[in-house]
């Protein structure tokens, strides 16, 4: 089964969930993280981690077509790689993730809010 974690970090940065990942590899399942792709990608990727997944995402969604870019880019990695499942990560990326992610042939979505951030402050 192909797994994907979604959320709005960049390429640069790595994964901010290795245990979740390291988890998914012991059952035999196959990672992409996608995020935005920067100037470079992490060492840490790979066939042996989390394969990265380059998404057009915006970290602040008030532009309705930058929504619809990410969606559209979300869905076409999503079919590529044949997710089946996904975890988004971040409120402000869930409903273009989402939508991208099941408009992608996505068979199971889950969104998680991690943390308080910025829309309860």
């Amino acid at each position: 089964m192909n797994f994907a974690i979604l959320c709005n970090s960049g390429s640069a940065s790595g994964s901010s969930r290795p245990e979740l990942i390291k988890l998914l590899h012991k059952h035999g399942e196959r990672v992409f993280l996608g995020g935005i792709l920067e100037d470079k990608v992490n060492p840490f990727f790979g066939p042996d981690t989390a394969e990265f997944m380059p998404v057009y995402a915006s970290r602040g969604n008030t532009n309705p077509i930058s929504e619809l870019k990410s969606i559209r880019s979300i869905s076409k990695q999503v079919r590529k790689n044949s997710i089946d499942a996904a975890i988004v990560y971040g409120v402000k990326n869930h409903a273009a993730m989402a939508i991208g992610a099941r408009l992608g042939g996505c068979k199971k979505v889950l969104c998680v809010v991690n943390g308080s951030g910025n829309l309860f402050l």
